[in-house]
C-alpha cells in the first residue's frame, strides 16, 4: 500500500467532518403520499446499498489478532475509502490502533482495512482499503434539509447480506454547535457510521 502523509489526510478528515456532520438548513419538501415515499425508499436503498458495508476491528495496539469487536456500518466510497463513525474504536484502549481491520462489502468479498484518521470532535474516522487506487477521497456535494423532511439511515450490521433500513425525519438542525442534524429515525450503535440520505438519494450526514 502506499504510505499516505498524516497532515494531509489529517485535514482531509476534518473536510469530511465538516461535509458529513454539517447540513446546509433548506426548506423542507411537502409531504408526499405514503405510496410515493415507499417507492422512494426502495430506490434509495437499491442506489445506496451498495456502498453500505460491514467493519469489524480485530485486537488491540500490540499488533496481535484477538477476539472481534461487534461489527460497525461503514460507507465505501469511490477508490477504496470508507468514512465510518468512531464508535467501533472507542471501545480500544487510549491511543491503541485495531491489530486488524476487516471490511466486507455488499457483493460478500472480504478485505483487511487501514485506519488513516479520526477526528473524534466530529465522530468520524477514515479508512483505506488495503490495495486501493492512490487517490483522495472525493466528497459527495452535501444535502439542503430542513425540519420535516423524510431521510433514511442504513446500516449493515444485523446480517452482512442486507442492509438494514429506518426512515423518519429531520427533527432538528445546527445541532452541536452546527455539526450535526437530528432525525428521528431510529439510529443506535448497530448502525453507527452508515449514512442518512434524503429521498433523492444524496448525503446528509453519518
Amino acid at each position: 500500500m502506499t504510505s499516505v502523509q498524516r497532515r494531509p489526510m489529517r485535514s482531509t478528515l476534518l473536510a469530511w467532518g465538516a461535509l458529513l456532520l454539517i447540513a446546509a438548513t433548506g426548506p423542507a419538501t411537502r409531504a408526499d403520499s405514503a405510496e410515493d415515499v415507499q417507492s422512494a425508499v426502495e430506490a434509495v436503498v437499491a442506489q445506496i446499498a451498495p456502498s453500505v458495508v460491514q467493519l469489524r476491528y480485530f485486537g488491540g495496539g500490540d499488533g496481535l489478532l484477538g477476539a472481534a469487536g461487534a461489527p460497525v456500518t461503514g460507507l465505501l466510497l469511490e477508490g477504496g475509502w470508507v468514512v465510518t463513525s468512531t464508535y467501533g474504536l472507542d471501545a480500544l484502549p487510549e491511543r491503541e490502533r485495531p491489530a486488524g481491520i476487516v471490511c466486507r462489502t455488499d457483493d460478500g468479498q472480504q478485505r483487511r482495512a487501514q485506519l488513516i484518521a479520526t477526528d473524534k470532535g466530529r465522530g468520524v474516522a477514515l479508512l483505506r482499503l488495503e490495495d486501493a487506487a492512490d487517490t483522495p477521497p472525493r466528497l459527495p456535494a452535501p444535502a439542503s434539509v430542513g425540519v420535516g423532511q423524510t431521510v433514511i439511515a442504513l446500516g449493515r450490521v444485523y446480517s452482512a447480506d442486507t442492509v438494514s433500513v429506518n426512515v423518519g425525519v429531520v427533527s432538528a438542525v445546527g445541532r452541536l454547535g452546527g455539526r450535526a442534524v437530528q432525525t428521528d429515525a431510529l439510529v443506535s450503535p448497530v448502525n453507527y457510521g452508515g449514512p442518512l440520505v434524503t429521498l433523492d438519494g444524496e448525503l446528509v450526514g453519518v
